[in-house]
């Protein structure tokens, strides 16, 4: 799901930028496209809804992932919290090995999970501030238009009423986008590589419990 979400927002980013670094990660017929003319207002129009369409493109699957994520890290969290309650209050004898085996086994397989959501979340939640600031360059490359052509702000010509309404639609279509704030949200807040910050500290403490237990009772560590 994340995968497609970052895809998704990509092939956006793609409409409006040739670069190499905008145009990774995206299907080959959204490579061959060039760029869309952001001079049109009706093509600003039309970009707005396709980013918006991509954005909330298969939103009940990923209610459903959410959902999923969620209840997965309930019961890992459940089962290490009793792991380590036995290791608190010295209640080795409640600790097997299959139990050792599953309250490490799961926990670590929940990590790598946020690590790889939480890389792909940044890239699909830095995609707005990506593409308002590639509009900010076509609008400025439309106000360096503007005064190549020598056009005075008491015209009236054909050009530059277009131009002026091109300048008016990109602008709105970044204020649009910057003040979008549905991001995307794991385990209630925000995808990013700041939620790894929030979590690095639990698997140092879990490794220094884990490490007690294997002092305490050697054979619950060993093959």
């Amino acid at each position: 799901d994340m995968w497609r979400r970052r895809a998704l927002m990509q092939c956006c980013t793609a409409l409006l930028s040739m670069m190499p670094q905008d145009r990774i990660h995206i299907p080959w017929q959204v490579k061959v496209l060039g760029v869309i003319d952001t001079r049109d207002v009706k093509t600003m129009e039309a970009f707005l809804h396709l980013r918006d369409l991509c954005k909330d493109w298969g939103s009940f699957y990923s209610l459903r992932c959410t959902f999923f994520v969620n209840a997965f890290t309930v019961v890992t969290a459940c089962l290490l919290a009793a792991l380590l309650a036995c290791i608190q209050f010295e209640l080795y004898d409640h600790i097997t090995k299959s139990i050792l085996l599953a309250a490490l086994v799961n926990p670590a397989l929940l990590l790598l999970c946020i690590v790889q959501l939480a890389v792909l979340g940044e890239g699909v939640n830095s995609t707005s501030g990506r593409l308002s600031m590639l509009l900010q360059r076509h609008a400025s490359a439309i106000t360096e238009s503007a005064l190549g052509l020598g056009l005075k702000e008491g015209d009236e010509c054909p050009e530059d009423t277009l131009l002026r309404q091109a300048l008016k639609g990109i602008k709105s279509a970044k204020t649009n986008i910057s003040l979008d704030q549905d991001s995307v949200k794991l385990l209630g807040q925000r995808c990013g590589i700041g939620i790894l910050t929030a979590l690095y500290a639990l698997p140092v403490y879990v490794a220094m419990r884990v490490r007690d237990l294997c002092e305490a009772r050697p054979q619950l560590c060993t093959l």
